[in-house]
């Protein structure tokens, strides 16, 4: 599997946590998150966050690839 789908993935999962302990304090009397909640609903976000800056790291670094072969391969045939 390539590096940014495993990224992907991580960050897919990091969301999906957040989102259950938002469904958590919905369900449980529309209350609002617990300190304790609060703490790990940041945590995850700052995490997707760096995983996000990652992801797009790699896509430019994969795009700028994609492009410095083009113009070695037009030099190479022109």
């Amino acid at each position: 599997m390539k590096r940014s789908e495993e990224l992907k993935i991580k960050r897919r999962e990091k969301i999906d946590a957040m989102q259950a302990l938002v469904d958590k304090a919905t369900n449980e009397n529309k209350r609002s998150l617990t300190d304790e909640e609060q703490t790990s609903y940041d945590g995850l976000k700052t995490e997707v966050d760096a995983l996000e800056r990652q992801i797009t790291d790699l896509q430019a670094n994969k795009t700028k690839l994609v492009l410095e072969n083009r113009e070695l391969r037009k030099g190479c045939v022109g």
